[in-house]
């Protein structure tokens, strides 16, 4: 059963590695085809998306060589702080001008809820992660909490 858990996280980076690739190719002709809505802005936080593909893709192709779980863990917390930076810059930077393309009033208002959301997301994933190493060291966050106090 161990045995077959492992397998199916091996799946899991492989799909993953799959998507960041496809993903890193869209990102990186995204100025070439002169999207109306895009401000020139909008090339700084690009940038940092490819650059998170990149690490993103690294950091699984590490854990499809060498997966333990604390270790896993931790890799999974480094890849979702890495991610929260091109969100966020999205975020600060908000290039996008959708009066451009007709869009709905409402569009620029959904579009920062969505980003919202999305960091939001991450930092959940961050919580978890950390809980995971918490539960797999057999440490009480409590524990550990209570003796910051004294």
């Amino acid at each position: 059963m161990i045995k077959q858990a492992a397998k199916s996280h091996k799946v899991d980076y492989v799909f993953s590695m799959l998507v960041n690739i496809i993903l890193l190719i869209i990102f990186y002709k995204l100025p070439d085809w002169h999207l109306k809505f895009l401000k020139d802005s909008a090339i700084a936080a690009i940038l940092l998306f490819v650059l998170n593909f990149f690490a993103q893709i690294l950091g699984n192709t590490i854990l499809l060589i060498y997966d333990r779980i604390i270790f896993r863990n931790i890799i999974l917390i480094f890849l979702a702080v890495i991610s929260i930076m091109p969100m966020y810059a999205l975020y600060l930077t908000y290039p996008f001008d959708f009066s451009a393309v007709s869009a709905p009033s409402w569009t620029d208002l959904m579009v920062k809820i969505f980003i919202i959301l999305s960091m939001m997301g991450v930092v959940i994933t961050i919580i978890v992660e950390i809980v995971k190493i918490f539960q797999i060291s057999n440490i009480s966050i409590l524990k550990f909490v209570s003796k910051e106090r004294k």
